[in-house]
C-alpha cells in the first residue's frame, strides 16, 4: 500500500508539494522542540521506514523523517546565514529561474561560461549569487573543494559571486558579468574555501584513500572494457577460424564427390 498517497497525506495535514528545508544551518527553539515532541516524531518516522516492507522514500531516512516531523512548522533564516549549494554540479530548470529572472541575460551566461541544456534546461556549472554577502558558506553537493583533485578534470567548478567586503588576492579564475546592468565579479567557489581555511586543515580533510579509490575504479573499469574487447575479438577470431574450417571441409567434400562422380561416369562410358 502506498503510505504517501494524496489522501493519506491530507488526513495528516501534510503538504506533498511543500518546500524541503535545508538542514545545513538551523536555529532551534528548544522549548518548542520539546513541546511538539519532534524528536519522538522523527524517531517514529524512521522506525516506520525501517519496518516497512519496501522503502518509503528515495532520500536518506533522516532528512525525510525530519521534514515530515516538522511539516512546515519552521521559519526561513536569511540566506546570508545559509549560503548553500556551493558544491553542486548544476542547477535545475527551476533553480536556474532565479538567474534568468534575476538580471542575468544570455550574454552574462556566455561571459561566465555557463551552458544551458537545451533539452532539460539544466544550467552548468552551478552559479551562486548569495556569496557576495554571505556570513556562512555551505559546500553541500558532490564537488567538495577539499576533493578538487578528484573531480576537476570531469566537472566544471561551481561559480560564486565575489564577496563585497573583501577581494581574493590570487583567484584561479575570475570573470565578470552584467547583472541588471551592474558589473558583478565572479570567482570559483573553491577559491572562497581556500581563502577561509588553512592549507594544513584543507589537507587534513582530503580523503586520500578515496581519491585513490576513484583512480582504481577507473583503472578496473578500463581493464574490464579492454579485457571484454580482447575476449570479443578472440571469440570472433575463433568463430571465423571455425567457419573457415567448415568451408574448407565442405569444399574438400564437394571436390571428393565431384571426383568420385567423374570416375563413375568414366567407368560407365567404358
Amino acid at each position: 500500500r502506498d503510505l504517501f498517497g494524496s489522501r493519506w497525506l491530507r488526513k495528516r495535514n501534510i503538504d506533498r508539494m511543500a518546500c524541503a528545508a535545508q538542514r545545513g544551518v538551523v536555529v532551534i527553539d528548544v522549548e518548542q522542540w520539546k513541546s511538539q515532541r519532534l524528536t519522538e516524531q522523527i524517531v517514529g518516522w524512521m522506525s516506520l521506514s525501517r519496518n516497512s516492507s519496501r522503502g518509503l522514500w528515495h532520500a536518506p531516512a533522516a532528512p525525510s523523517a525530519w521534514l515530515l516531523a516538522l511539516n512546515g512548522t519552521y521559519l526561513p533564516i536569511d540566506e546570508a546565514w545559509s549560503c548553500s549549494n556551493l558544491g553542486r554540479e548544476m542547477m535545475s530548470l527551476e533553480e536556474g529561474w532565479y538567474l534568468r529572472h534575476g538580471g542575468f541575460d544570455s550574454k552574462a551566461f556566455v561571459d561566465l561560461g555557463v551552458v544551458i541544456d537545451e533539452l532539460r534546461g539544466n544550467t552548468t556549472p552551478f552559479v551562486a549569487t548569495c556569496t557576495d554577502h554571505a556570513k556562512l558558506l555551505h559546500f553541500n553537493g558532490p564537488l567538495k573543494p577539499w576533493r578538487l583533485d578528484v573531480w576537476r578534470k570531469q566537472q566544471p567548478a561551481p561559480v560564486c559571486a565575489e564577496p563585497k567586503t573583501y577581494t581574493l588576492p590570487n583567484p584561479h579564475w575570475s570573470k565578470s558579468a552584467l547583472v541588471y546592468s551592474r558589473k558583478v565579479p565572479f570567482i570559483l567557489c573553491v577559491d572562497l574555501w581556500k581563502m577561509h581555511i588553512s592549507e594544513e586543515l584543507d589537507c587534513a580533510l582530503r580523503d586520500i584513500e578515496g581519491e585513490w579509490m576513484e583512480d582504481e575504479r577507473a583503472w578496473r573499469n578500463s581493464h574490464r572494457v579492454n579485457q571484454k574487447k580482447k575476449d570479443e575479438d578472440a571469440q570472433r577470431a575463433k568463430e571465423a577460424e571455425e567457419a573457415k574450417k567448415k568451408a574448407d571441409a565442405k569444399k574438400a567434400t564437394e571436390a571428393e564427390e565431384a571426383q568420385k562422380t567423374g570416375a563413375e561416369d568414366k567407368q560407365k562410358g567404358q
